[in-house]
């Protein structure tokens, strides 16, 4: 895996490449993906997600969001 990290006045980003041989699917089975990010931040004991989630929540991947490729 590849990424590169990138701190400006707007904030902090990340883009990493993640290979497709790492991906237990054929491509051709590729069409919409559920994407969820997390930030986590120890020394705050912080949680962030991309998707919110409750506290109280058992359920994890319920409404992520759609990425197409």
């Amino acid at each position: 895996m590849e990424g590169k990290a990138h701190i400006d006045d707007k904030g902090w980003t990340v883009e990493i490449r993640i290979p497709f041989s790492q991906f237990r699917f054929k491509l051709k089975d590729m069409d919409k993906w559920g994407i969820d990010i997390e930030r986590l931040i120890a020394r705050k004991h912080e949680d962030d997600f991309l998707v919110y989630i409750p506290k109280n929540s058992n359920v994890l991947f319920r409404d992520l969001h759609s990425l197409r490729g």
